[in-house]
């Protein structure tokens, strides 16, 4: 599963080169940063309030084997 999803977001990154090319006149590093200024917020987010919240994480059990 992991190889086909490898494949399937290689095949969807090669597709995207025009795209990008085209929309913003080649300035791949402008649009990269776009993205991220979009992307980065959320993600922070989520990933402090799995470390801040009791209730988003999961109670962990340690055992010694």
């Amino acid at each position: 599963m992991g190889k086909l999803c490898v494949v399937l977001l290689v095949l969807i990154g090669i597709a995207w080169i025009p795209i990008v090319e085209a929309a913003q006149g080649s300035e791949l590093w402008t649009y990269i940063q776009s993205v991220t200024s979009y992307l980065a917020p959320p993600i922070t987010a989520v990933y402090v309030l799995g470390i801040i919240s009791e209730r988003i994480n999961e109670k962990v059990i340690l055992t010694s084997f």
